[in-house]
């Protein structure tokens, strides 16, 4: 009898290496530039920007899929990767992604504060004129004041 490896989750590391938690708790990490050469589609993610990164698990878990036209087994993945121990690390907050170089976005102390003088500052929502007197608008210039302090 033939068991299907299913897909639990995935991540996308640096270096186009994919690692994948299987349902039997298996944790590989399964390198997709050794596809460039044997496969033309695979090198697309040479060429587009932040491709990789789109990674799902397909339905039922039984590859992972980036578009239409790309896709990867997880029995692929499962043979031919390397087994690893251990969950890879989320990149640290306020950092730059390894592998597309953008910026990972969690707001910070000061973004949040900034956000809310903006708020405090609008005079218009949505085309509509913002009553300066309501709750709304009286709790956020308490904020502000809270935080100026």
């Amino acid at each position: 009898m033939f068991v299907f490896h299913k897909i639990k989750k995935i991540r996308c590391l640096p270096f186009f290496t994919v690692w994948a938690k299987f349902e039997d708790g298996r944790q590989v990490a399964y390198n997709m530039a050794s596809l460039f050469d044997r496969f033309e589609i695979f090198k697309t993610f040479q060429t587009i920007p932040g491709l990789f990164e789109t990674a799902r698990i397909s339905a039922g878990g039984y590859g992972i899929e980036w578009n239409d036209d790309i896709d990867i087994a997880a029995e692929e993945i499962y043979v031919n990767g390397t087994p690893l121990e251990l969950e890879p690390e989320k990149p640290p907050r306020g950092e730059v992604c390894p592998t597309c170089r953008q910026m990972i976005r969690r707001s910070s102390e000061m973004q949040k504060k900034a956000s809310i003088m903006n708020l405090s500052k609008r005079k218009h929502k949505a085309g509509r004129k913002v009553n300066p007197n309501s709750k709304r608008q009286q709790a956020i210039r308490a904020k502000v004041t809270a935080a100026a302090r």
